[in-house]
Protein backbone atom coordinates (compact mmCIF):
# COMPACT_ATOMS: atom_id res chain seq x y z
CA UNK A 1 0.00 0.00 0.00
CA UNK A 2 1.57 3.61 -1.17
CA UNK A 3 1.06 5.71 2.11
CA UNK A 4 0.35 9.14 2.42
CA UNK A 5 2.66 12.21 2.96
CA UNK A 6 1.75 14.95 5.72
CA UNK A 7 -0.17 18.09 4.23
CA UNK A 8 -3.03 20.13 3.36
CA UNK A 9 -6.03 17.87 2.51
CA UNK A 10 -6.62 17.98 -1.20
CA UNK A 11 -9.87 16.56 -2.81
CA UNK A 12 -8.81 13.83 -5.26
CA UNK A 13 -9.43 14.89 -9.12
CA UNK A 14 -11.05 12.63 -11.39
CA UNK A 15 -8.72 13.49 -13.80
CA UNK A 16 -5.59 11.76 -11.35
CA UNK A 17 -8.32 9.01 -10.13
CA UNK A 18 -8.33 8.19 -14.08
CA UNK A 19 -4.74 8.08 -14.77
CA UNK A 20 -4.08 6.38 -11.72
CA UNK A 21 -6.10 3.89 -13.17
CA UNK A 22 -4.98 3.83 -16.94
CA UNK A 23 -1.06 3.28 -15.40
CA UNK A 24 -2.52 0.71 -13.14
CA UNK A 25 -4.32 -1.37 -16.57
CA UNK A 26 -0.53 -0.55 -18.27
CA UNK A 27 1.44 -2.04 -15.24
CA UNK A 28 -0.70 -5.15 -14.94
CA UNK A 29 -0.66 -5.79 -19.09
CA UNK A 30 3.59 -5.33 -18.82
CA UNK A 31 3.33 -8.12 -15.99
CA UNK A 32 0.88 -10.61 -17.66
CA UNK A 33 -1.62 -10.18 -15.24
CA UNK A 34 -4.63 -9.88 -18.24
CA UNK A 35 -6.16 -12.90 -16.73
CA UNK A 36 -7.52 -10.89 -13.61
CA UNK A 37 -10.50 -9.27 -13.53
CA UNK A 38 -9.73 -5.73 -12.34
CA UNK A 39 -11.95 -3.33 -10.44
CA UNK A 40 -11.47 0.22 -9.40
CA UNK A 41 -13.10 2.67 -6.96
CA UNK A 42 -12.34 6.44 -5.37
CA UNK A 43 -12.96 6.18 -2.08
CA UNK A 44 -11.74 7.50 1.52
CA UNK A 45 -8.55 5.73 3.12
CA UNK A 46 -6.96 6.03 5.90
CA UNK A 47 -3.87 5.82 5.95
CA UNK A 48 -3.15 4.75 2.07
CA UNK A 49 -3.12 6.86 -1.09
CA UNK A 50 -3.67 3.39 -2.68
CA UNK A 51 -4.22 -0.12 -2.18
CA UNK A 52 -5.65 -3.35 -3.68
CA UNK A 53 -7.44 -6.24 -2.85
CA UNK A 54 -7.15 -9.71 -4.23
CA UNK A 55 -8.98 -13.14 -4.76
CA UNK A 56 -6.32 -15.08 -6.38
CA UNK A 57 -9.01 -17.79 -7.02
CA UNK A 58 -10.96 -15.89 -8.60
CA UNK A 59 -8.88 -13.47 -10.37
CA UNK A 60 -10.48 -10.78 -9.56
CA UNK A 61 -8.76 -7.40 -8.27
CA UNK A 62 -10.00 -4.16 -6.76
CA UNK A 63 -8.19 -1.12 -7.09
CA UNK A 64 -8.67 1.53 -4.68
CA UNK A 65 -7.53 5.10 -4.93
CA UNK A 66 -8.11 7.61 -1.84
CA UNK A 67 -10.84 10.51 -2.58
CA UNK A 68 -8.61 12.77 -0.27
CA UNK A 69 -5.01 12.84 -0.76
CA UNK A 70 -2.54 15.39 1.40
CA UNK A 71 -1.60 17.30 -1.76
CA UNK A 72 -2.15 17.50 -5.74
CA UNK A 73 -0.04 14.31 -6.92
CA UNK A 74 2.44 14.36 -10.20
CA UNK A 75 1.74 12.20 -12.99
CA UNK A 76 5.73 10.60 -11.81
CA UNK A 77 4.25 10.07 -8.49
CA UNK A 78 0.94 8.51 -9.39
CA UNK A 79 2.37 6.03 -11.68
CA UNK A 80 4.53 5.11 -8.60
CA UNK A 81 1.63 4.33 -6.69
CA UNK A 82 -0.11 2.54 -9.73
CA UNK A 83 3.46 0.36 -10.06
CA UNK A 84 3.43 -0.62 -6.52
CA UNK A 85 -0.35 -1.40 -6.16
CA UNK A 86 -0.25 -3.78 -9.30
CA UNK A 87 3.68 -5.02 -8.26
CA UNK A 88 1.16 -6.20 -5.25
CA UNK A 89 -1.40 -8.37 -7.39
CA UNK A 90 2.00 -9.35 -9.36
CA UNK A 91 3.48 -10.95 -6.24
CA UNK A 92 0.20 -11.91 -4.83
CA UNK A 93 0.18 -15.68 -5.64
CA UNK A 94 3.57 -15.43 -3.47
CA UNK A 95 1.86 -13.28 -0.45
CA UNK A 96 -0.92 -16.15 -0.37
CA UNK A 97 1.79 -18.67 -0.30
CA UNK A 98 3.14 -17.15 2.58
CA UNK A 99 0.25 -16.26 4.81
CA UNK A 100 -1.27 -20.06 4.19
CA UNK A 101 1.66 -21.42 4.99
CA UNK A 102 1.50 -23.91 2.30
CA UNK A 103 5.09 -24.04 0.97
CA UNK A 104 4.61 -26.70 -1.59
CA UNK A 105 7.83 -26.95 -2.72
CA UNK A 106 6.82 -27.71 -6.78
CA UNK A 107 4.29 -24.92 -6.36
CA UNK A 108 6.37 -22.43 -5.06
CA UNK A 109 9.20 -22.64 -7.77
CA UNK A 110 6.13 -22.59 -10.02
CA UNK A 111 5.60 -19.23 -8.97
CA UNK A 112 8.92 -18.02 -8.51
CA UNK A 113 9.63 -19.20 -12.50
CA UNK A 114 6.50 -16.87 -13.56
CA UNK A 115 7.55 -14.03 -12.16
CA UNK A 116 11.04 -14.51 -13.67
CA UNK A 117 9.76 -15.20 -16.94
CA UNK A 118 8.13 -11.83 -17.06
CA UNK A 119 10.89 -10.32 -15.59
CA UNK A 120 12.98 -11.67 -18.57
CA UNK A 121 10.39 -10.71 -21.22
CA UNK A 122 10.27 -6.79 -19.72
CA UNK A 123 14.02 -6.50 -19.16
CA UNK A 124 16.03 -8.70 -21.75
CA UNK A 125 14.02 -7.59 -24.86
Amino acid sequence: MSKKTEGTPWKTPKSEFEYFCDRVRHWCSLFSLQDWEVYFQLTALSQDVATVQYDLEARQAQFSYNTHLDNKRSRRTIDADAFHEACELFLASLAVIAVRRTFDRDRMEGEIHRIIHVLQGLLLK
